[in-house]
């Protein structure tokens, strides 16, 4: 798919991000006269729209320039050749312990594919929101599986709730109080099992959200911020529990009809606040400009692939809200670069970086029946992170001259 495909969506949110970038200068109040700001940088001057990843630090700190990568571990055999932007590293498991591919989200159970030590297959645990984007193995070493991995940052998944640098999720448990009602969706076999597995840590992942649009409401009150940015982020954080719901609701009715999912209480332990502007500038940054535009495309890349209508719709709809959500973190980062001054600014521009994305591995023969059930290949998600990119790019490139 060229990213011409991507035109009526780019062409929407151009509009809106311009827009809201415009409202968020406006709306530092007339006593509150943002610092003088440093004379326009040339487009070449601009280090952060450079095609680089930052690291997993950077997500959860202010800071304006990411830290080198570390060595590869000793341990590491060096079989994989990861990207630039990834670690060689390698991580063990205990033997019958269910894989996940973003947070702490385990597949649907019962998991039925260890191998005869007890270990799942490495292609399990591949994704962006674990920033795995290759892994080799399993292997025993010292009772225990293991894998080699090429790790690089937690990719932005729509709106990460982040703790300690990572994005943290509640554990998906058995009950029926977070459903929508049922799509009559249609399908069989692994394509079907691996479908519900995906819907399932998407369904976390927005449920999650909820909780960033909660925390990025307590740090906008904190700051004095102005009542519009408040209750858009409420709105937001409304706007994901119907987000949650859906996705819980097509995973159950993928996976154990009889068998509805939902949220486990999620924990809070850990939770920070940023105090000051560049802290709030970085967060939305990544969270919201770079997660919330890039799941804003690729809900839009899978309604127009998907085969129910009424699937569609809900993915239609769903993309509209991400691409709101999305303006809204551009608005509030130019709020906070007004107010916060050449710091945030700096602080920003190392963040608003669109990282590199993969998603569930299927077969090229099961590709179309995976995308009639709402889902995209690893051509796809390239294909959506490059229109992305770009886009955050020029917006970057407009905050950083306008602020």
């Amino acid at each position: 798919m060229a990213v011409s495909c991507f035109a009526p969506m780019l062409t929407r949110a151009r509009a809106q991000f311009f827009v809201a970038i415009a409202a968020g200068i406006a709306g530092c109040r007339p006593e509150e006269t943002p610092p003088p700001r440093d004379p326009p940088p040339s487009p070449s001057a601009i280090p952060s729209v450079s095609i680089t990843t930052p690291s997993a630090t950077t997500q959860a700190t202010s800071a304006p320039t990411p830290p080198p990568p570390p060595a590869p571990s000793p341990s590491a055999t060096g079989k994989l050749k990861c990207p630039a932007y990834a670690t060689l590293t390698r991580q063990c498991v205990p033997p019958k312990t269910t894989p996940s591919t973003g947070g702490n989200v385990p597949a649907p159970g019962p998991y039925t594919s260890w191998d005869k030590n007890g270990c799942y297959q490495a292609h399990e645990i591949v994704g962006a929101c674990n920033g795995i984007s290759q892994a080799s193995g399993p292997f025993l070493q010292s009772g225990q599986c293991c894998f080699d991995v090429c790790q690089g940052p937690v990719a932005p998944c729509g709106r990460a709730f982040v703790v300690d640098g990572r994005a943290r999720v509640a554990d998906v448990v058995s009950r029926g109080d977070w459903s929508a009602p049922r799509l009559g969706l249609e399908a069989s076999g692994e394509v079907r099992a691996l479908a519900a597995r995906a819907w399932r840590n998407d369904a976390a992942l927005e449920h999650a959200s909820i909780a960033s649009f909660a925390r990025l409401s307590l740090e906008l009150l904190a700051l004095g911020a102005p009542p519009t940015l408040v209750a858009a982020a409420h709105q937001a954080a409304l706007d994901e529990v119907e987000h949650a719901r859906v996705c819980f609701a097509i995973a159950t009715e993928l996976g154990d009809p009889d068998a509805a999912l939902g949220p486990a209480p999620l924990s809070l332990e850990g939770l920070a606040f940023g105090g000051d502007f560049s802290s709030l500038a970085v967060s939305a940054a990544i969270e919201g400009c770079v997660g919330e535009t890039v799941a804003a495309l690729a809900l839009s890349r899978a309604a127009a692939a998907c085969r129910s209508p009424v699937l569609a719709a809900q993915l239609a709809k769903m993309a509209d809200d991400e691409l709101a959500h999305a303006a809204l973190a551009w608005q509030c980062v130019a709020w906070a670069c007004a107010r916060g001054g050449p710091s945030a600014r700096a602080a920003v521009a190392s963040a608003l970086v669109v990282p590199e994305y993969d998603a569930m591995s299927v077969d090229d023969a099961d590709a179309v029946a995976w995308r009639a059930l709402g889902r995209l290949t690893q051509a796809d998600m390239r294909e959506v992170a490059g229109a992305a990119r770009a886009l955050v790019e020029e917006t970057t490139l407009h905050l950083l001259t306008t602020v």
